[in-house]
């Protein structure tokens, strides 16, 4: 068994004072979230202390969620620590933080039990503080891929669908999403998700803007796609779209396309996070 571990320290603010004051609300959502994060529950403890305040720990084969809240200042603090490759504990945290309707988090992310060969151990930490909608977001992404790097290992066949699957079904934003393969001198068309099935099936290179970032061997993003002449019409809804090219060993592979129906969509964290996706992908290419 691997010693590595995911530890997230979690503030969470602005929190809705009847739920985390209910003891057996808490419990539930905290046994929930252990389920969301796919780990075994080997006991459970919660316990009430005044003025109005619960406090509570749910042991685990892959270590704990332990959970204090302070009602009377909307705040609740959290701790998820779980190791293994099948745990999602982004999952937890993102599922807790909903249901205690929290309005804004400050969450340190702590990577434990790093080993780099000499049984000398140390851990590397992250923390950030945002709206919980930015970090909801933040979240998700690095669940999705964790669970893309688990599927390359043990699915590689199933990847572009499931990749495409994920995407979809996660962000509101994302409307339409395909993945395209580099043929010669043609996009081809591969697994796609959304409302409508596009004509572009084939884009030959020269034409739209999946092909200009097979030419600049770059990220596109464009916020308004009526005012960009390089855009192939395809959807009547589309107004932004990001272009994401898959490059193995400094060659373009494929790419994935993501149209939005709502303006100036995708932003910083998208491409980021779209381009960590792509060279999951290439390695299956």
């Amino acid at each position: 068994m691997k010693t590595v571990g995911e530890h997230y320290i979690v503030e969470a603010s602005g929190c809705n004072p009847e739920i985390i004051g209910d003891i057996e609300r808490v419990q539930h959502i905290l046994v929930k979230a252990a389920e969301k994060a796919n780990v075994k529950i080997w006991a459970v403890s919660f316990h009430r202390f005044p003025p109005n305040g619960v406090s509570g720990v749910i042991v685990i084969s892959e270590s704990h969620l332990s959970i204090h809240t302070w009602p009377e200042y909307k705040y609740a603090a959290l701790d998820i620590y779980t190791c293994g490759e099948h745990s999602r504990p982004e999952e937890a945290v993102n599922y807790i933080l909903e249901e205690f309707e929290a309005t804004s988090v400050h969450i340190s992310e702590i990577t434990r039990g790093i080993d780099e060969g000499d049984q000398v151990y140390y851990h590397s930490v992250i923390t950030w503080e945002e709206e919980f909608d930015v970090s909801q977001k933040k979240l998700k992404m690095e669940s999705i891929l964790k669970e893309l790097k688990w599927i390359k290992e043990k699915e590689p066949d199933k990847i572009f669908e499931k990749t495409v699957d994920l995407l979809y079904e996660n962000f509101k934003h994302y409307d339409w999403v395909g993945i395209y393969f580099l043929k010669g001198k043609e996009l081809l068309l591969g697994p796609w998700r959304g409302e409508k099935e596009t004509e572009h099936k084939k884009i030959p290179i020269g034409k739209g803007l999946c092909s200009a970032a097979v030419l600049e061997k770059n990220t596109i993003i464009v916020s308004d796609v009526k005012k960009d002449p390089r855009y192939l019409p395809c959807f009547e809804e589309t107004k932004s779209e990001i272009v994401v090219p898959i490059i193995k060993n400094g060659e373009v592979k494929g790419e994935i396309d993501i149209d939005s129906e709502t303006p100036s969509a995708f932003t910083t964290s998208d491409k980021e996070f779209l381009e960590k996706v792509a060279d999951i992908l290439k390695e299956v290419l």
